[in-house]
């Protein structure tokens, strides 16, 4: 299914749930996990859920904060290395 606006589009399917849902996935070295732009007009960042899973050495992974588009990890002191897989319901006004 494709939502469209006056300037982005976002295209999404059903996950098998019966929510309206986006995700993204993906492995991050950094601290830092940038959402697609196209997010801010379609996903409601207040639905975030956000699954790490750790690669190496454990971590002690944790997400610290969202903001806006970003979603800032904390870890024990190690380099982060992880994949990340982070849900968001899709606002009704974009349906």
């Amino acid at each position: 299914m494709k939502i469209k606006s006056e300037n982005r589009e976002l295209e999404y399917s059903y996950p098998g749930t019966p929510e309206n849902c986006v995700f993204i996935r993906g492995r991050v070295n950094k601290p830092l996990i940038q959402l697609p732009d196209e997010w801010e007009e379609f996903v409601d960042l207040t639905t975030l859920s956000v699954h790490l899973t750790p690669i190496g050495a454990n971590q002690n992974l944790i997400v610290k904060r969202t903001q806006g588009l970003e979603v800032h990890l904390q870890t024990n002191g190690l380099p982060v290395d992880c994949y990340y897989l982070i849900f968001g319901q899709v606002l009704d006004k974009a349906l």
